[in-house]
């Protein structure tokens, strides 16, 4: 994609990646546990989540923009701890690419340069969590030698 860089996010990236993000999170739900919640109260309760996260020391985002200076995407990233080793890994927290600009190797551009970041600060690991019914995104992670590691179960108690 010509006329397409790959940027360290400023300040006014931030409105774009949080809304970006709640949406991603929202669409990332499986629909029983949209039942009876609404968009807005979700978007409230991530959007303090996102604000926590964000503010990490450790949080690094990178934006795709495009000729226009118009943002097509972005990688935000920060650290974890393995729960088992106690190894502090890179972690995306999310990827998200506009959907007029989807398969064109943008996500793959933004995530190689997440890893790129996090190989340059010393992590030996970096990790990701993917939606169950994210086909196209896992296959992306695949493709750059991801490997499923756990998978998360839940059952409704009711």
């Amino acid at each position: 994609m010509r006329g397409i860089r790959i940027r360290r996010s400023v300040a006014a990236d931030v409105p774009y990646i949080r809304e970006s993000s709640i949406q991603t999170a929202w669409e990332s739900l499986p629909p029983w546990e949209r039942d009876g919640m609404s968009f807005q109260d979700f978007q409230e309760t991530m959007g303090k989540s996102f604000e926590t996260f964000f503010a990490r020391p450790s949080t690094t985002a990178f934006v795709a923009e495009g000729p226009q200076g118009r943002v097509l995407g972005y990688v935000w990233l920060g650290e974890t701890a393995d729960v088992f080793t106690g190894e502090k890994l890179a972690w995306v927290y999310d990827v998200t690419v506009e959907d007029s600009h989807r398969g064109h190797g943008l996500g793959q551009r933004l995530m190689q340069r997440a890893e790129s970041f996090a190989r340059r600060r010393g992590y030996r690991h970096l990790g990701l969590m993917v939606a169950w019914h994210n086909l196209a995104a896992q296959g992306l992670y695949c493709k750059l030698g991801f490997r499923t590691i756990d998978l998360i179960m839940r059952k409704e108690l009711r």
